[in-house]
Protein backbone atom coordinates (compact mmCIF):
# COMPACT_ATOMS: atom_id res chain seq x y z
CA UNK A 1 0.00 0.00 0.00
CA UNK A 2 1.37 3.31 -0.96
CA UNK A 3 1.61 6.57 0.94
CA UNK A 4 1.39 9.70 0.49
CA UNK A 5 4.38 11.60 0.56
CA UNK A 6 5.51 14.03 3.38
CA UNK A 7 4.96 17.60 3.17
CA UNK A 8 5.92 21.12 4.67
CA UNK A 9 3.25 23.23 5.10
CA UNK A 10 3.28 27.00 6.37
CA UNK A 11 0.28 28.26 7.02
CA UNK A 12 -1.48 31.80 8.64
CA UNK A 13 1.30 34.14 7.54
CA UNK A 14 1.52 37.12 5.27
CA UNK A 15 3.12 36.32 1.84
CA UNK A 16 5.25 38.72 -0.11
CA UNK A 17 5.91 36.60 -2.89
CA UNK A 18 8.57 38.24 -4.95
CA UNK A 19 6.32 39.19 -7.51
CA UNK A 20 4.34 42.47 -8.03
CA UNK A 21 1.93 41.34 -6.29
CA UNK A 22 0.42 42.67 -2.58
CA UNK A 23 0.72 40.65 0.03
CA UNK A 24 -1.62 38.19 0.81
CA UNK A 25 -2.58 37.29 4.34
CA UNK A 26 -3.38 33.83 5.85
CA UNK A 27 -1.25 31.86 3.40
CA UNK A 28 -1.38 28.29 2.84
CA UNK A 29 2.22 27.09 1.25
CA UNK A 30 2.11 23.64 0.48
CA UNK A 31 5.45 22.12 -0.11
CA UNK A 32 6.39 18.40 -1.91
CA UNK A 33 9.80 17.19 -1.70
CA UNK A 34 12.32 20.35 -2.89
CA UNK A 35 9.02 22.63 -4.80
CA UNK A 36 6.44 24.20 -3.92
CA UNK A 37 3.19 22.35 -5.10
CA UNK A 38 0.07 25.38 -3.71
CA UNK A 39 0.14 28.38 -2.53
CA UNK A 40 -3.32 29.52 -1.54
CA UNK A 41 -5.68 30.95 1.02
CA UNK A 42 -5.57 28.92 3.99
CA UNK A 43 -8.77 28.09 3.99
CA UNK A 44 -8.44 26.40 0.39
CA UNK A 45 -9.07 23.45 -0.61
CA UNK A 46 -5.59 20.66 -0.36
CA UNK A 47 -5.34 17.64 0.56
CA UNK A 48 -6.35 16.72 4.59
CA UNK A 49 -2.92 17.01 6.50
CA UNK A 50 -1.32 13.68 7.53
CA UNK A 51 0.59 12.71 10.54
CA UNK A 52 3.53 12.82 8.71
CA UNK A 53 2.92 16.29 7.40
CA UNK A 54 5.31 19.09 8.90
CA UNK A 55 3.39 22.28 9.81
CA UNK A 56 4.88 25.23 10.41
CA UNK A 57 2.40 27.95 12.15
CA UNK A 58 3.72 31.66 10.52
CA UNK A 59 0.37 33.51 12.30
CA UNK A 60 2.15 37.29 12.79
CA UNK A 61 4.74 36.15 10.89
CA UNK A 62 5.83 37.00 7.07
CA UNK A 63 6.78 34.92 4.81
CA UNK A 64 9.67 36.08 1.87
CA UNK A 65 11.78 34.17 -1.16
CA UNK A 66 15.15 33.18 -0.11
CA UNK A 67 17.44 36.38 -0.17
CA UNK A 68 19.48 36.40 -3.38
CA UNK A 69 23.01 38.06 -2.67
CA UNK A 70 24.48 39.15 -6.40
CA UNK A 71 27.82 40.07 -4.52
CA UNK A 72 28.95 38.06 -1.79
CA UNK A 73 32.58 36.58 -1.96
CA UNK A 74 33.52 33.42 -0.18
CA UNK A 75 37.26 32.52 -0.77
CA UNK A 76 38.27 35.86 -1.50
CA UNK A 77 39.69 36.41 2.04
CA UNK A 78 40.97 34.01 4.95
CA UNK A 79 40.55 34.64 8.39
CA UNK A 80 43.71 35.28 10.28
CA UNK A 81 42.82 32.90 13.16
CA UNK A 82 45.49 32.25 15.88
CA UNK A 83 47.38 29.21 15.68
CA UNK A 84 46.57 28.73 11.93
CA UNK A 85 50.42 29.14 10.24
CA UNK A 86 49.48 29.12 7.55
CA UNK A 87 46.29 31.02 6.09
CA UNK A 88 46.84 31.78 2.66
CA UNK A 89 46.70 28.20 1.07
CA UNK A 90 44.33 26.17 -0.97
CA UNK A 91 43.48 23.94 2.00
CA UNK A 92 42.81 26.43 4.74
CA UNK A 93 41.04 28.41 1.90
CA UNK A 94 38.19 25.74 1.48
CA UNK A 95 37.59 25.11 5.01
CA UNK A 96 37.20 28.80 5.46
CA UNK A 97 34.90 28.65 2.16
CA UNK A 98 32.91 26.08 3.75
CA UNK A 99 32.39 27.92 7.33
CA UNK A 100 31.62 31.07 5.44
CA UNK A 101 28.50 29.67 3.22
CA UNK A 102 27.02 27.85 7.03
CA UNK A 103 27.00 31.69 8.23
CA UNK A 104 24.81 33.17 5.01
CA UNK A 105 22.41 30.61 4.70
CA UNK A 106 21.52 30.60 8.13
CA UNK A 107 21.06 34.49 7.89
CA UNK A 108 18.59 33.70 4.94
CA UNK A 109 20.51 34.25 1.49
CA UNK A 110 19.75 30.84 0.11
CA UNK A 111 21.24 31.90 -3.23
CA UNK A 112 24.70 34.14 -4.01
CA UNK A 113 26.71 34.84 -6.85
CA UNK A 114 30.40 34.61 -6.20
CA UNK A 115 32.28 36.96 -8.15
CA UNK A 116 36.00 36.21 -7.51
CA UNK A 117 38.22 34.12 -4.99
CA UNK A 118 41.16 32.29 -4.78
CA UNK A 119 42.25 28.54 -6.88
CA UNK A 120 38.93 27.43 -8.15
CA UNK A 121 37.74 26.71 -4.04
CA UNK A 122 34.51 27.86 -4.60
CA UNK A 123 33.68 25.99 -7.63
CA UNK A 124 34.73 22.68 -5.01
CA UNK A 125 32.60 24.32 -2.19
CA UNK A 126 29.60 24.77 -5.14
CA UNK A 127 29.86 21.32 -5.94
CA UNK A 128 29.75 19.82 -2.18
CA UNK A 129 26.46 21.90 -1.79
CA UNK A 130 25.05 20.34 -4.37
CA UNK A 131 25.76 16.90 -3.83
CA UNK A 132 24.73 17.36 -0.38
CA UNK A 133 27.98 16.95 1.47
CA UNK A 134 27.77 20.40 2.91
CA UNK A 135 24.91 22.47 3.49
CA UNK A 136 24.92 26.00 1.93
CA UNK A 137 22.93 28.09 -0.63
CA UNK A 138 23.05 28.01 -3.93
CA UNK A 139 26.24 29.14 -5.65
CA UNK A 140 26.73 30.75 -9.42
CA UNK A 141 31.06 31.69 -9.10
CA UNK A 142 33.78 32.90 -10.85
CA UNK A 143 37.58 31.91 -10.07
CA UNK A 144 40.00 34.06 -10.14
CA UNK A 145 39.99 37.20 -12.18
CA UNK A 146 41.23 38.41 -14.78
CA UNK A 147 43.61 41.49 -14.07
CA UNK A 148 46.43 43.24 -16.23
CA UNK A 149 48.91 45.21 -14.82
CA UNK A 150 47.15 48.42 -13.06
CA UNK A 151 43.69 46.80 -12.32
CA UNK A 152 42.52 45.88 -8.85
CA UNK A 153 43.44 42.24 -8.85
CA UNK A 154 46.99 42.45 -10.34
CA UNK A 155 48.84 39.74 -9.16
CA UNK A 156 52.20 40.98 -9.16
CA UNK A 157 53.15 42.20 -6.20
CA UNK A 158 56.75 43.42 -6.28
CA UNK A 159 58.41 44.67 -9.67
CA UNK A 160 60.75 42.00 -9.37
CA UNK A 161 58.16 39.43 -9.39
CA UNK A 162 57.40 37.30 -12.71
CA UNK A 163 54.13 35.31 -12.63
CA UNK A 164 50.90 34.73 -10.74
CA UNK A 165 51.57 33.52 -7.08
CA UNK A 166 49.53 30.86 -6.49
CA UNK A 167 47.16 32.21 -4.05
CA UNK A 168 46.14 35.56 -5.63
CA UNK A 169 42.81 36.56 -6.52
CA UNK A 170 43.55 37.91 -9.69
CA UNK A 171 45.26 35.99 -13.05
CA UNK A 172 47.58 38.33 -15.21
CA UNK A 173 46.78 38.91 -18.36
CA UNK A 174 47.92 41.26 -20.24
CA UNK A 175 47.31 41.01 -23.99
CA UNK A 176 44.15 39.73 -25.94
CA UNK A 177 45.08 36.25 -26.18
CA UNK A 178 45.98 35.71 -22.46
CA UNK A 179 42.39 37.22 -21.70
CA UNK A 180 40.94 34.58 -23.77
CA UNK A 181 43.28 31.64 -23.13
CA UNK A 182 42.32 31.96 -18.98
CA UNK A 183 38.65 32.50 -20.09
CA UNK A 184 38.80 29.01 -21.98
CA UNK A 185 41.08 27.73 -18.92
CA UNK A 186 38.56 28.61 -16.37
CA UNK A 187 34.94 27.48 -18.31
CA UNK A 188 36.91 24.40 -18.48
CA UNK A 189 37.03 23.90 -14.88
CA UNK A 190 33.30 24.83 -14.52
CA UNK A 191 33.17 28.12 -13.48
CA UNK A 192 29.55 29.70 -13.70
CA UNK A 193 30.80 33.41 -14.36
CA UNK A 194 34.20 34.64 -15.68
CA UNK A 195 35.08 38.17 -13.70
CA UNK A 196 37.14 41.19 -15.14
CA UNK A 197 38.77 43.10 -13.20
CA UNK A 198 39.69 47.32 -14.18
CA UNK A 199 41.27 49.70 -12.02
CA UNK A 200 41.30 49.83 -8.25
CA UNK A 201 39.12 53.21 -8.23
CA UNK A 202 38.52 54.05 -11.95
CA UNK A 203 40.58 56.52 -12.12
CA UNK A 204 41.82 54.67 -15.33
CA UNK A 205 40.93 51.66 -17.56
CA UNK A 206 43.44 48.97 -17.46
CA UNK A 207 41.50 46.48 -19.19
CA UNK A 208 41.10 47.65 -23.32
CA UNK A 209 37.48 47.82 -24.88
CA UNK A 210 38.73 44.87 -27.28
CA UNK A 211 40.21 42.80 -24.21
CA UNK A 212 36.26 43.14 -22.41
CA UNK A 213 34.76 42.43 -25.46
CA UNK A 214 36.98 39.06 -26.41
CA UNK A 215 36.59 37.60 -22.85
CA UNK A 216 32.27 38.24 -23.28
CA UNK A 217 32.70 36.55 -26.99
CA UNK A 218 34.33 33.74 -25.44
CA UNK A 219 32.64 32.97 -22.16
CA UNK A 220 29.31 33.29 -23.98
CA UNK A 221 30.44 30.67 -26.75
CA UNK A 222 30.85 28.50 -23.46
CA UNK A 223 27.50 29.53 -21.70
CA UNK A 224 29.25 31.62 -19.07
CA UNK A 225 28.54 35.06 -17.82
CA UNK A 226 30.65 37.68 -17.33
CA UNK A 227 31.17 40.30 -14.94
CA UNK A 228 33.48 43.10 -14.38
CA UNK A 229 34.65 45.39 -11.57
CA UNK A 230 34.28 48.69 -13.46
CA UNK A 231 34.07 51.60 -10.94
CA UNK A 232 35.49 54.06 -14.36
CA UNK A 233 32.95 55.79 -17.18
CA UNK A 234 35.31 54.62 -19.79
CA UNK A 235 35.32 50.76 -18.47
CA UNK A 236 31.75 51.03 -17.57
CA UNK A 237 30.62 51.58 -20.99
CA UNK A 238 33.10 49.75 -22.94
CA UNK A 239 31.68 46.65 -20.80
CA UNK A 240 28.13 47.77 -21.25
CA UNK A 241 29.10 47.83 -24.82
CA UNK A 242 30.79 44.52 -25.40
CA UNK A 243 28.32 42.45 -23.87
CA UNK A 244 29.24 42.09 -20.37
CA UNK A 245 26.10 40.49 -18.18
CA UNK A 246 26.80 42.52 -14.79
CA UNK A 247 28.97 45.44 -13.51
CA UNK A 248 30.11 45.92 -10.12
CA UNK A 249 30.18 49.53 -8.87
CA UNK A 250 30.02 51.60 -11.42
CA UNK A 251 30.22 54.59 -8.98
CA UNK A 252 31.88 57.40 -11.62
CA UNK A 253 29.82 56.47 -14.99
CA UNK A 254 28.40 59.49 -16.02
CA UNK A 255 24.46 59.93 -17.33
CA UNK A 256 25.56 58.90 -20.59
CA UNK A 257 27.21 55.78 -19.67
CA UNK A 258 24.40 54.87 -17.58
CA UNK A 259 22.05 55.13 -19.95
CA UNK A 260 24.21 52.87 -22.57
CA UNK A 261 24.01 50.00 -19.52
CA UNK A 262 20.21 50.97 -19.33
CA UNK A 263 19.82 50.52 -23.55
CA UNK A 264 21.77 47.38 -22.56
CA UNK A 265 19.30 46.05 -20.53
CA UNK A 266 21.15 45.79 -17.38
CA UNK A 267 18.84 45.70 -14.25
CA UNK A 268 19.80 47.57 -11.01
CA UNK A 269 20.76 44.26 -8.88
CA UNK A 270 21.13 44.05 -4.76
CA UNK A 271 24.87 42.74 -3.88
CA UNK A 272 26.70 43.39 -0.20
CA UNK A 273 30.17 42.79 -1.69
CA UNK A 274 30.41 40.40 1.87
CA UNK A 275 33.73 38.78 2.41
CA UNK A 276 35.30 41.84 0.88
CA UNK A 277 36.99 42.87 3.95
CA UNK A 278 37.02 41.26 7.45
CA UNK A 279 34.19 44.51 8.07
CA UNK A 280 32.06 42.73 5.88
CA UNK A 281 31.60 39.48 7.95
CA UNK A 282 29.39 36.55 6.28
CA UNK A 283 26.05 36.60 7.61
CA UNK A 284 25.78 40.01 8.99
CA UNK A 285 24.95 42.51 5.98
CA UNK A 286 23.21 40.86 2.86
CA UNK A 287 20.04 42.95 3.44
CA UNK A 288 21.86 46.58 4.06
CA UNK A 289 21.65 46.84 0.05
CA UNK A 290 17.55 46.99 0.34
CA UNK A 291 17.97 49.74 2.97
CA UNK A 292 20.06 51.74 0.72
CA UNK A 293 17.94 51.45 -2.23
CA UNK A 294 14.71 52.74 0.08
CA UNK A 295 16.53 55.37 1.59
CA UNK A 296 19.24 56.83 -0.98
CA UNK A 297 17.71 55.94 -4.82
CA UNK A 298 13.96 56.33 -3.35
CA UNK A 299 12.56 52.48 -4.30
CA UNK A 300 9.64 51.35 -2.29
CA UNK A 301 10.62 48.71 -0.01
CA UNK A 302 8.45 46.33 -2.21
CA UNK A 303 10.85 47.36 -4.94
CA UNK A 304 13.91 46.67 -3.14
CA UNK A 305 12.41 43.63 -2.00
CA UNK A 306 12.20 42.34 -5.47
CA UNK A 307 15.83 43.50 -6.74
CA UNK A 308 17.04 41.12 -3.46
CA UNK A 309 14.76 38.49 -5.05
CA UNK A 310 12.90 37.55 -8.19
CA UNK A 311 15.59 40.19 -10.21
CA UNK A 312 18.79 38.47 -8.65
CA UNK A 313 17.49 35.34 -9.75
CA UNK A 314 17.27 36.56 -13.22
CA UNK A 315 21.48 37.01 -12.78
CA UNK A 316 21.64 33.92 -11.41
CA UNK A 317 19.91 32.45 -14.26
CA UNK A 318 17.29 30.81 -12.02
CA UNK A 319 14.53 33.02 -12.77
CA UNK A 320 12.43 30.19 -13.74
CA UNK A 321 12.88 28.27 -9.74
CA UNK A 322 13.83 31.08 -7.36
CA UNK A 323 13.64 34.44 -6.90
CA UNK A 324 9.36 33.97 -6.36
CA UNK A 325 7.11 31.54 -4.21
CA UNK A 326 4.93 30.18 -6.40
CA UNK A 327 3.72 26.61 -7.73
CA UNK A 328 6.28 25.02 -9.75
CA UNK A 329 9.35 27.06 -7.51
CA UNK A 330 12.11 25.42 -5.92
CA UNK A 331 11.24 25.73 -1.78
CA UNK A 332 13.89 28.66 -1.12
CA UNK A 333 12.08 30.30 1.65
CA UNK A 334 12.42 32.65 5.02
CA UNK A 335 9.78 33.53 7.21
CA UNK A 336 10.18 36.80 9.34
CA UNK A 337 9.38 37.90 12.83
CA UNK A 338 8.26 41.65 11.07
CA UNK A 339 7.26 43.10 8.27
CA UNK A 340 10.17 44.34 5.96
CA UNK A 341 7.55 46.67 4.06
CA UNK A 342 7.42 48.47 7.29
CA UNK A 343 11.32 48.10 8.30
CA UNK A 344 13.19 47.49 5.22
CA UNK A 345 16.32 46.96 8.28
CA UNK A 346 14.56 43.53 9.17
CA UNK A 347 16.44 41.86 6.32
CA UNK A 348 19.61 42.87 7.91
CA UNK A 349 18.59 41.30 11.01
CA UNK A 350 19.03 37.62 11.32
CA UNK A 351 17.65 37.59 14.67
CA UNK A 352 14.52 38.51 12.89
CA UNK A 353 13.70 35.11 11.23
CA UNK A 354 12.12 32.39 12.28
CA UNK A 355 12.79 29.61 9.79
CA UNK A 356 15.17 29.19 6.70
CA UNK A 357 13.88 26.91 3.79
CA UNK A 358 16.08 25.97 1.35
CA UNK A 359 15.10 23.35 -1.29
CA UNK A 360 12.01 22.03 0.82
CA UNK A 361 14.32 21.47 3.75
CA UNK A 362 14.39 23.27 7.49
CA UNK A 363 17.62 25.00 7.89
CA UNK A 364 19.18 23.82 11.40
CA UNK A 365 20.15 27.35 12.40
CA UNK A 366 21.75 26.31 15.65
CA UNK A 367 23.77 22.75 15.19
CA UNK A 368 26.70 23.13 12.20
CA UNK A 369 29.72 21.75 11.76
CA UNK A 370 31.45 24.63 13.00
CA UNK A 371 32.31 26.42 15.87
CA UNK A 372 30.96 29.65 16.36
CA UNK A 373 33.96 32.00 16.68
CA UNK A 374 34.46 34.69 20.13
CA UNK A 375 35.09 37.61 17.42
CA UNK A 376 35.51 38.23 13.57
CA UNK A 377 39.02 37.77 12.52
CA UNK A 378 40.91 39.77 10.56
CA UNK A 379 41.39 38.78 7.12
CA UNK A 380 44.71 37.17 6.18
CA UNK A 381 47.30 38.47 3.90
CA UNK A 382 46.47 38.77 0.12
CA UNK A 383 49.88 36.59 -0.20
CA UNK A 384 51.65 34.59 1.41
CA UNK A 385 55.23 35.66 2.31
CA UNK A 386 58.07 33.96 2.08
Amino acid sequence: MSTAPQRLLIKNGTLIDGSECDPAKNTLIVIEGNRITQVDATDGSMRPPSADDKVIDATGKFILPGLIDAHCHISLHQGALPGVRYTSRAEFCTLWAAYAIGRVLRAGVTSIVVPGGKWFTDVTVREAVEAGLIEGPRMVVASRALSNYGGIFDPDPYPAFEGTPADTAGVLCNTRDEFIRETRKQCKRGVDLIKIADSYWGDIQTCADDEIAAVVDEAHRHNVKVAIHSRGSTSTRAAAKAGVDVIYHGDLATEADLDIVARAGMPIVAGSDTGNASAFAHGKWHGKEAELFVKEIGMTPMEAILACTSRNAELMGLEDEVGVIAPGKLADIVIWNSDPLADITVLQRPSEISAVIKDGRIVDRVAHGFRELAEEPSRARMLASG
